[in-house]
């Protein structure tokens, strides 16, 4: 819980929303969480088997100690097969006894091969780990593992929340600059220099679309402003700011800016404006998202 101080959380490691948010006084802070704005004092409610980490982990452990239902299939139908195979195997070695005595275990080491008995038992399980195994590497927990057999018979998904259908980070979606001579791609990289000096989330998307910010020169008297943005002075001595509209020339209007952007200026106002958006999960090739016009 947070006791003094307020600050920008980011909690995009578990909700998977990249948007911080706010935290004051009285607030729970949830394990995990980024703080992104300015020092606090927190006291630590929850320990151990209580912390969000630990029930996350308590979910995994549950769902790999399930017996599917096709698992259950599998090991029923398994000794009936094995016993089966073995007897096959026998009167094929049998047979080639009588036939040709000297090929007669080869026989029955290839029926068995073919058939592959053990493989009835151990496939489905081992698919389904993996399955599951490879939904918590993309941020998909389960917590039944019969969840991956329906499936196969899901036509419609409803979605209630925008963190599932979009990514945990920011993307750059427009760069407005002001001025006939200036090179949108240099002030790309001169913003990205400065952003890289921060680990907000919009300063982590900036950097991401610049594809090279090193030929820059480096920054000196760097300040980060809690709420507001960075602040720093180039080699020629001249101050930049990168942040909030209202901080970096409040001369801007929300349409010149919108709500959320990043804005890049000198200390008389702002050269460049950056447009962020949530980056949108990519659907299966034979998926399709469909919006039902309410925003989650």
């Amino acid at each position: 819980m947070l006791l003094e101080g307020s600050s920008l959380a980011d909690e995009a490691l578990l909700t998977g929303e990249s948007e911080p948010v706010a935290k004051q006084p009285g607030d729970d802070v949830v394990a995990g969480s980024l703080n992104l704005r300015a020092p606090v004092v927190m006291k630590v409610l929850r320990l151990g088997d209580d912390t969000r980490r630990a029930g996350i982990v308590a979910l995994m452990r549950s769902a790999l100690t399930q017996r599917p239902r096709l698992v259950q299939q599998a090991e029923r139908i398994a000794g009936p097969f094995l016993w089966t195979v073995l007897a096959l195997a026998a009167g094929a070695a049998a047979v080639w006894s009588v036939i040709d005595p000297s090929r007669a275990v080869w026989v029955a080491v290839s029926v068995l091969i073919v058939t592959c008995p053990c493989a009835l038992s151990l496939a489905a399980p081992s698919a389904l780990l993996a399955a599951t195994g490879g939904l918590a590497r993309r941020g998909v927990l389960l917590q039944r593992i019969e969840a991956l057999e329906a499936l196969a018979t899901i036509d419609s998904v409803v979605f209630d929340k925008t963190g599932t259908l979009t990514l945990d980070r920011l993307e750059l979606a427009e760069t407005h600059v002001f001025g006939a001579q200036v090179d949108a791609a240099q002030l790309l990289q001169r913003a990205a220099s400065l952003a890289a000096l921060s680990s907000h989330p919009a300063s982590r998307a900036l950097v991401e679309a610049a594809q090279d910010s090193s030929a820059v020169p480096g920054w000196s008297e760097v300040e980060e402003h809690a709420g507001q943005g960075l602040e720093a002075r180039d080699a020629a001595g001249i101050r930049w700011r990168l942040g909030r509209r209202d901080w970096v020339d409040p001369d801007l209007t929300s349409e010149q800016a919108p709500d959320g952007a990043l804005c890049f200026g000198r200390e008389d106002g702002a050269v460049a404006v950056f447009v962020l958006r949530e980056r949108p999960c990519a659907p299966m090739p034979s998926g399709r998202w469909r919006n039902s016009g309410r925003r989650a």
